[in-house]
């Protein structure tokens, strides 16, 4: 959840003792509608679709059974990302790509919040750098 929220320095899990971090006190259990609530503290609000939309960040929620399973973050003109608990950080193109595993469940909702610092200049603009990391970039999985 961290990782999707654009966290990179703690490890977020409901209902564990420090090291872990839980940003949302009001719950710590998994069912999905707690993440729900906990992206909903962050700004996010849910939206229709999964498709770029520019000034955005987005994120796909996957669940079974009403249970939180896995989230996915969008990378502007690359698709989506995804950090595989200790695993490696993976690239994926379609958030179906994930759906195949078990583990991992079905996209149950999508969440939007508008992106800081972003102005209709900047995305015209970096278009470039985007051309570039489509290139040079990551491996894609």
């Amino acid at each position: 959840m961290a990782f999707a929220a654009d966290n990179t320095q703690q490890w977020w899990e409901p209902g564990l003792p420090p090291p872990y971090f839980w940003p949302f006190a009001a719950l710590h259990d998994l069912r999905l509608e707690t993440y729900v609530e906990m992206f909903r503290s962050l700004e996010y609000r849910e939206c229709a679709r999964g498709h770029y939309e520019p000034g955005y960040d987005k994120i796909a929620i996957y669940g079974a059974g009403g249970v939180f399973k896995h989230v996915a973050r969008q990378e502007p003109r690359v698709g989506w990302k995804s950090k595989l608990g200790g695993l490696e950080d993976i690239e994926h193109r379609t958030l179906g790509q994930l759906e195949v595993d078990q583990d991992y469940g079905r996209v149950v909702l999508y969440m939007r919040r508008r992106r800081q610092g972003w102005t209709w200049i900047s995305w015209v603009i970096n278009p470039i750098a985007g051309a570039a990391n489509r290139v040079f970039g990551p491996k894609v999985v």
